[in-house]
């Protein structure tokens, strides 16, 4: 009885047709004659696909078909201000989990401001802000989004910023995070929420910037960090 090989040795018995692959990541396939399937791109996975010559493609997982990671933003220093000021142009909603924490000044007052196709918006901006269910802040035309909450004594907040961009109407960001104490071993203050939201805009947000505002010389220690996502569809 013959043989059936899989890989350069024939294929049906008595036969000898097969081939050497010749690139790297390559596999045989069959559908009426024998093929090579190049390899796919990073993270894909091989799927069945009828309506496919070959019966196969390379395709997204299932489970992170539209997310992807952008970035981290450490901070090698002290710094007034944690940004990623470009690249969010090609998502329809971005992702940013925040950690700011105070290295000096006189009150911790972060605030949030976006870039459009590279220039920071400095006006316009509209928000409304609360604290443990209470509002405590509605502002129109303001020239940064707050991101302060009720920040007297508090030098830490933690949270994650969702932002949805549009190129023909508002900017629309949703923020909620917690108002830490100074000492980590002590229990929450506070949690906030802030929608934000800039009309008129022409261009998509294409970066983030959060800024220490407060008295004295107010700076963010190098333990505020920055990750980064990003949606392509929704």
């Amino acid at each position: 009885m013959g043989k059936r090989l899989i890989g350069s040795v024939g294929l049906k018995p008595g036969t000898d047709t097969g081939f050497d692959l010749d690139e790297k990541g390559q596999i045989h396939g069959y559908s009426d004659t024998q093929f090579a399937l190049p390899v796919g791109d990073d993270n894909q996975v091989l799927t069945s696909l009828a309506s496919e010559a070959s019966g196969l493609k390379w395709a997204n997982s299932a489970g992170n078909v539209n997310l992807t990671f952008i970035a981290e933003v450490n901070l090698g220093s002290n710094n007034a201000v944690i940004e990623k000021n470009s690249g969010l142009d090609d998502y329809e909603c971005v992702v940013v989990d925040f950690v700011l924490r105070e290295a000096s000044g006189d009150t911790f007052v972060p605030v949030i401001t976006w870039y459009e196709d590279g220039a920071e918006i400095t006006s316009g901006y509209g928000f409304s802000e609360t604290i443990d269910g209470g509002a405590i802040a509605s502002t129109n035309n303001a020239s940064a989004i707050s991101a302060d909450g009720n920040t007297t004594a508090n030098n830490n907040c933690a949270g994650r910023v969702v932002i949805y961009p549009h190129t023909d109407s508002a900017n629309i960001l949703s923020c909620s995070y917690t108002i830490l104490a100074g000492s980590t071993t002590s229990a929450p203050n506070a949690f906030a929420t802030v929608w934000g939201q800039h009309n008129g805009g022409s261009d998509r947000i294409s970066g983030i910037k959060f800024e220490q505002t407060g008295g004295g010389t107010p700076t963010f220690s190098t333990e505020s960090h920055l990750e980064i996502w990003g949606i392509k569809e929704i």
